[in-house]
């Protein structure tokens, strides 16, 4: 009898976690694309638009886009600093959020599409997580710090969905 009443409790356990100090403030979120980045962009907007959850809409820059802060637009825009920080969301308090990804990415078409997605789920409002996910994914090295290509792209999981159905449902955010 008690393994019946645990396991019916086990369904309302989640792991995502939401990012403190920051709640959209709307579900459509529009980012501005740096051109290297625009296939792959529109591919992972595509896919969470599926979702019928948030609503993404990837839009061309002209050339490269370079986030300037605090705008109040949201971009995606590719790094050329050689340093170890592959990919990385800048969250600012008007709901603006600039995606930098390093440029080294571009040589990996899984690898960016898992980067890319797990970051625009960060500006929608999640966090990283320990549960398997999209905000629990690690980008692997070699022993000479190249990046070694996914074999598969990841998608969203179970508990990233229901993150995302939480912010919409409770935080009650214009659409």
């Amino acid at each position: 009898m008690i393994q019946y009443i645990f396991l019916s409790i086990i369904p309302f356990i989640y792991g995502y976690e939401l990012l403190q100090h920051y709640i959209p403030t709307s579900f459509t979120k529009e980012f501005y694309v740096d051109n290297s980045l625009k296939d792959c962009s529109n591919e992972v907007a595509d896919y969470i638009n599926e979702f019928n959850i948030h609503r993404v809409i990837i839009s061309s820059s002209t050339g490269s886009t370079i986030p300037v802060l605090q705008n109040n637009i949201n971009t995606i825009s590719v790094s050329y600093a050689n340093d170890y920080n592959l990919g990385w969301t800048k969250l600012y308090g008007s709901n603006e959020t600039d995606i930098i990804i390093n440029h080294n990415l571009l040589k990996t078409k899984n690898t960016l599409h898992n980067v890319i997605l797990h970051e625009v789920i960060h500006s929608l409002g999640l966090n990283h997580t320990t549960d398997y996910g999209v905000q629990n994914y690690t980008i692997f090295l070699d022993s000479d710090n190249n990046i070694i290509e996914d074999r598969r792209k990841i998608y969203l999981s179970l508990d990233d969905i229901r993150g995302l159905r939480y912010i919409k449902q409770n935080l009650k955010c214009g659409k």
